[in-house]
């Protein structure tokens, strides 16, 4: 009976290789200088009790394929956790959204983003609001 020694440098090269070969490899068209977005003025219109109206402006997306674009709603200023609310498939311009369902005497941050068909979603400054007092 012959015994066969493995090499094991051999076999984990041909392993890390075959890994490698069969992940998918995604790249997202990230905006540059030239492709970037821009985001305009935001400003608020009504505060009431559950609800926010807010008017907010983009200015640029670049050559990016929009998705969508609104203004994501959040009680934490780092924007985790996002309630988001967004209009149709209208490229650059000013915007007025209310959001909804809101609860009275409440800090919520707001910010406008944008999506793209790429996956890739940009958010802008977040500006704290507070809700009315029942």
């Amino acid at each position: 009976m012959k015994r066969f020694k493995i090499n094991t440098k051999l076999l984990g090269v041909v392993c890390i290789g075959l890994v490698l070969f069969c992940c998918e490899r995604v790249e997202y068209d990230i905006p540059d200088s030239s492709n970037k977005v821009v985001f305009g003025e935001i400003s608020i219109d009504t505060v009431e009790r559950n609800s926010i109206t807010v008017n907010y402006q983009i200015k640029s997306i670049g050559d990016n394929i929009l998705i969508n674009h609104g203004m994501a709603c959040s009680l934490d200023p780092g924007m985790r956790n996002r309630i988001k609310e967004f209009h149709s498939l209208n490229g650059v311009g000013e915007f007025k959204i209310t959001l909804k369902s809101l609860e009275c005497n409440t800090e919520y941050y707001l910010a406008p983003y944008v999506s793209f068909k790429n996956g890739l979603e940009v958010l802008g400054d977040a500006i704290p609001v507070k809700t009315e007092p029942y």
